[in-house]
């Protein structure tokens, strides 16, 4: 059964519903506390400058003052700059987005021998993808970055970085594998054309938004390497607050990705980052990025859950349950932030255990792939 014809159907229909939810958000958001996510909050709190300019400040990269821009023409087409139709516009671009994450995650399974399917089902039930891909913008990024994978393994490196450039617009955690991506192509192809393109993408499209306002382009950057939100629970550098020591939480998640990088120029070296290890390679340091950052909000699991159905790393069963309780935070954030704070704060312990679970179980399997090859 191919995955452009019935297989779409399970994507879809998780899709669809899920925006039905978010345009019938209020009486679950009364009900049970449901996370009301991005395109709501950037209606509600931004909608006047969404309408009315291109150049505003925000405390979100570029890549979502474009994006917001684009829906909003659409719902102007739909009848107007009204949240149902902001939700619908929002839908039309992120629906086909989140089908591209099915096929493109079959393509790069077909090019390492991983004939499977049952990543399909998996993330069309899974309880965060079910949310997290209409709440928030993480989507395009992620599809993007699969996207420039693909193009990377199957010797279109141009295209690849560009890919992953417009990946990195949106949301930053994308130029994290720009070091792995470089190691991929030494000694296969030129990595100067490949940089160069990244680089003037980045710079090209950031640039007229730096003029118009530094401050508020830099803000969201400096805003997410300072994190100072009171109540975050960083995965495990949040534990650095009992040793008086949250000082160094971004220390800590720069030294996770180090190591990443580290062990994939030592597979590099040995001659061992073959296509698997290099998508394995790709899944440990994306969910290093948000191990080491943001193990509190439950939407960045999309980030790496694709690679986790895909690879099964760790299995389907056992990823499941951390899936749930993931999932149980983005339906009743709201609920239990403010009337049970302490069940909240026990959730996050729990989240911050499963995290930890899937990083060691992540060196584990590469340690075998390094064996094996």
């Amino acid at each position: 059964m191919n995955i452009t014809s019935l297989n779409l159907f399970f994507p879809l229909a998780t899709l669809i519903f899920s925006v039905f939810i978010r345009l019938n958000f209020w009486p679950f958001t009364q009900t049970f506390g449901l996370y009301q996510g991005d395109w709501w909050y950037f209606h509600h709190n931004y909608g006047a400058y969404i309408a009315n300019n291109f150049f505003y400040p925000i405390e979100y990269p570029v890549g979502y003052i474009i994006i917001q821009k684009v829906a909003f023409i659409i719902s102007l087409f739909l009848g107007g700059f009204t949240y149902e139709n902001f939700i619908l516009a929002n839908a039309l671009i992120f629906i086909p987005v989140g089908l591209s994450i099915f096929i493109l995650l079959q393509k790069l399974g077909e090019t390492i021998g991983i004939k499977s399917k049952r990543f399909i089902l998996y993330l069309s039930l899974s309880p965060t993808f079910f949310i997290a891909s209409t709440t928030n913008y993480d989507l395009l990024p992620v599809s993007l970055t699969l996207l420039a994978m693909l193009l990377l393994i199957t010797k279109r490196p141009n295209l690849a970085f560009l890919a992953l450039a417009l990946g990195t617009i949106v949301k930053i955690y994308p130029i994290f594998l720009l070091p792995l991506f470089i190691l991929y192509l030494l000694g296969k192809k030129s990595i100067f054309l490949p940089i160069l393109i990244f680089i003037t993408t980045v710079v090209g499209i950031n640039l007229p938004f730096m003029i118009y306002d530094f401050h508020s382009w830099i803000f969201p950057y400096t805003w997410q390497l300072q994190n100072p939100q009171a109540y975050d629970f960083n995965t495990i550098s949040y534990y650095l607050t009992y040793l008086h020591l949250d000082h160094y939480r971004n220390f800590l998640a720069l030294g996770l990705l180090m190591i990443a990088w580290i062990i994939s120029l030592h597979f590099y070296l040995k001659k061992r980052l073959t296509n698997k290890n290099f998508l394995l390679f790709c899944y440990f340091i994306i969910f290093t990025t948000v191990f080491g950052n943001h193990v509190n909000t439950p939407q960045y699991m999309l980030w790496f859950l694709p690679f986790a159905a895909l690879l099964q790393i760790p299995s389907l069963l056992i990823l499941w349950p951390i899936d749930f309780i993931n999932a149980s935070v983005l339906f009743s954030y709201f609920k239990l932030h403010y009337n049970f704070q302490s069940i909240l704060a026990f959730v996050f312990h729990l989240q911050v255990l499963s995290f930890t679970f899937i990083y060691l179980y992540l060196i584990y399997n590469l340690k075998k792939h390094y064996e094996k090859d």
